[in-house]
């Protein structure tokens, strides 16, 4: 048996507070004798990672919006571009650029030259779009004479520039515009509608009302080739950005794309985007893009015809500010058991919230996949139909790089005796702290172990839906248990009774109700966590409680830890801590 103790900020307000919390779980993991399943340094955050990363993941994402809890992951190795990368929210029929939990398997890969490591990189939207359409643009010079004319409207999506003459302009053309003294009017827009007298707009890229002057231009060249594309499963379209979305389309503007199953060659080609814009008036909003390309043939390609981006994933990362991208840092670690029985995979995914808070994504299951994704019997935390990742986190408030109390204690490699217990941020009583987890294997009448099942632990602080408790059968012996959880107000943890005293001392000694497994049967009690009368103990206090004729040590969690019998606030839990 091992403990660790250490105090560890809740907060990812930097990159410095972030690692300290994260690191700490593999840490001490470690050093309770788990086993490392995924080290590699071209996937996970190993010790060389938290190193040289930077990055706090989900900390740049729209406000609540959280790291997406997944089905399933494919590990595609090295990423590669212009490589077809699948985004775990194709399984919703639609794109709506406000990340949420994915719903089929999505790809992650390792980006080789984002010059921190080689890190994991999730793909959130897929990176393949199909070619519905191929405008090479013809050499024109509008112009623009001043006298009130020059950006006259920006509305939305949609900059109106008013010229002295339209002739020739089309729809899906690129024009250039220079000479204006505000920089946002001067650059490469896609013309957005067809032009009307005197009129044009285009799509808005951080646009300004301004007269032109006499040095404003005009100018399409004959060397661009526009692209409209959609956003395709296997050829198939399944929805568009929203016209709103056309202001973080800027983001592509100076990402790689490679082009190619058109009909003519001269369209087959890997190019810098050089503009990028929505049209909302279509039924799948299309996405317009344009390039520099002298070979380009004005088509309307086949059904192959692809789009992909070709920008390495540290350059093409989700946030607030670019929605459109495709690429989500992903920092995770697995462990599995070490005692020689059969074995359990524990995964954890580390995040923030937009608001600094630190987010745990947790999964569990008797076996992995080769992307070392938990399977087998796992908990059924969540629906049939969506992911397996139970999470934590998500409220109260970042405390800064404050240290808090948190508690490691349990045996990885030792046949007999099993468990581990994580308790984070136990005196961090004013945010949605502590956090517990807990596992230990199926115990025998007199407690010595078996490997017939495991039962595992969750709870935070008065959190709905994350105190649970159920027991995974190894495949051999059967699927899973019956899900205790705390939804709303019913008891999550399986005890004696739901305590209605407050005490239940008596002769001075301290009563310690015992946590029993479900499996068909009443089992055994497990040795990883008790359950005390609130009033019984006081917080941080290490009780001594007879179990199986043994003497074990038990760490007291009051603050935030009342319910895990019932939400009536007179219970508090003893974690094994020796």
């Amino acid at each position: 048996m091992a403990t660790v103790q250490n105090f560890q900020p809740y907060d990812c307000s930097s990159y410095a507070n972030f690692k300290a919390w994260a690191s700490a779980i593999g840490a001490a993991l470690s050093s309770l004798g788990f086993a490392a399943v995924d080290t590699s340094p071209s996937t996970t955050m190993n010790t060389s990672k938290w190193g040289t990363a930077t990055t706090v993941p989900g900390l740049n994402f729209p406000a609540g919006i959280l790291m997406p809890r997944v089905v399933g992951l494919a590990a595609r190795g090295n990423w590669s571009g212009g490589t077809l990368y699948s985004s775990g929210l194709n399984g919703s029929g639609a794109i709506n650029y406000t990340l949420g939990d994915f719903t089929v398997s999505a790809d992650m890969a390792v980006d080789t030259a984002d010059g921190v490591g080689n890190l994991c990189y999730l793909c959130w939207l897929q990176t393949q779009y199909k070619i519905v359409q191929v405008t090479q643009c013809i050499a024109l010079t509008p112009t623009i004479s001043g006298g009130g004319q020059g950006v006259s409207a920006v509305s939305g999506n949609v900059t109106t520039y008013t010229m002295s003459n339209n002739k020739g302009l089309a729809k899906d053309m690129a024009i250039t515009f220079a000479g204006f003294n505000n920089a946002a009017n001067n650059g490469t827009f896609i013309i957005c509608t067809v032009p009307s007298g005197t009129t044009l707009t285009v799509f808005t890229n951080g646009h300004v009302v301004e007269t032109a002057t006499g040095a404003a231009t005009a100018s399409v060249s004959v060397n661009t080739t526009v692209y409209r594309i959609q956003a395709t499963t296997t050829g198939s379209v399944i929805g568009g950005p929203t016209a709103a979305m056309n202001v973080a389309f800027a983001q592509w503007i100076g990402h790689s794309y490679v082009f190619a199953g058109c009909t003519n060659a001269g369209n087959n080609v890997t190019k810098t985007l050089i503009a990028a814009g929505v049209d909302s008036n279509t039924t799948n909003a299309d996405i317009i893009l344009a390039v520099t390309n002298s070979t380009g043939v004005s088509e309307t390609p086949g059904a192959g015809a692809t789009a992909t981006e070709n920008t390495a994933p540290h350059l093409d990362i989700y946030s607030s500010t670019a929605l459109e991208n495709h690429w989500i840092p992903y920092y995770y670690e697995v462990w599995q058991t070490n005692d020689g029985n059969s074995p359990v995979y524990f995964r954890f995914v580390y995040a923030s919230t937009s608001t600094s808070i630190p987010v745990i994504n947790y999964s569990l299951g008797t076996g992995v996949t080769a992307s070392n994704f938990p399977n087998g019997n796992t908990p059924t935390w969540n629906s049939a139909t969506t992911p397996i990742e139970i999470r934590f986190g998500n409220t109260g408030s970042a405390r800064g790089g404050t240290g808090f109390e948190c508690d490691f204690a349990g045996n990885g490699n030792t046949n007999g005796d099993c468990w581990f217990n994580i308790l984070l941020w136990r005196d961090a009583t004013d945010v949605s702290a502590p956090l517990y987890l807990g596992f230990d294997r199926a115990r025998t009448s007199t407690g010595g172990q078996v490997d017939t099942y495991c039962t595992v632990l969750t709870a935070t602080q008065n959190t709905a839906g994350v105190t649970k408790q159920q027991s995974i059968f190894k495949p051999q012996a059967g699927s899973v248990g019956p899900l205790n959880s705390n939804p709303a107000s019913t008891g999550a943890w399986v005890s004696l009774c739901c305590i209605i005293l407050t005490t239940l001392l008596y002769g001075g000694m301290i009563p310690a109700l015992p946590v029993f497994p479900l499996v068909g049967n009443v089992g055994n009690p497990i040795l990883c966590a008790v359950v005390f009368a609130l009033n019984d103990v006081t917080p941080g206090q290490m009780a001594s409680v007879v179990m199986y004729n043994v003497t074990h040590t038990y760490i007291c969690v009051k603050n935030g830890m009342n319910n895990v019998l019932s939400n009536n606030g007179n219970n508090a839990m003893g974690m094994r801590f020796e």
